[in-house]
């Protein structure tokens, strides 16, 4: 799925969108989606919507108990190199399970459609610097949490 999943981005990015000009491919990366996953279960389990961690065991890249980790920590924490003066980036959604049901991948489209309809999510999926995805989703009773990080790859 996570190939499906970063074409159709990718299909998106090389056309443009109504806040950036065709922009090239990303690649797809395991550390990214790894981290992706994990923040999408946290919020999923912990019934939140946030770029910070829950802070509870869910949260495994947590400085301390009660710490909601970052989305910089999670990335690095599950082994993505960062460099300094290197962009990383995070967008969230969500889709509600009576919208599409159990259809995976029609709840994946909807979450990019509500962050290439926003200008200020649209500017970072299609920000010519990012090289790298990872993208992640996780089912709760009645959403789908989706998170994408994106990275710039380290020279």
């Amino acid at each position: 799925m996570q190939s499906r999943m970063v074409a159709y981005v990718n299909t998106i990015r090389q056309k443009g969108a109504m806040c950036a000009p065709p922009e090239p491919a990303l690649n797809y990366n395991s550390s990214l989606e790894r981290a992706a996953q994990e923040h999408a279960k946290d919020m999923a389990l912990n019934n939140r919507f946030s770029h910070t961690g829950s802070g509870t065991s869910t949260d495994l890249a947590k400085s301390a108990v009660g710490v909601g980790s970052s989305h910089i920590e999670r990335i690095i924490y599950f082994g993505y190199p960062k460099k300094k003066g290197k962009l990383l980036g995070e967008v969230l959604s969500y889709t509600k399970v009576k919208d599409h049901g159990d259809d995976y991948f029609a709840h994946f489209k909807h979450a990019i459609k509500n962050l290439i309809n926003d200008r200020t999510h649209c500017e970072i999926v299609m920000n010519p610097r990012f090289s790298d995805v990872g993208m992640g989703m996780y089912k709760s009773n009645d959403r789908y949490y989706f998170v994408m990080n994106l990275g710039e790859k380290p020279n």
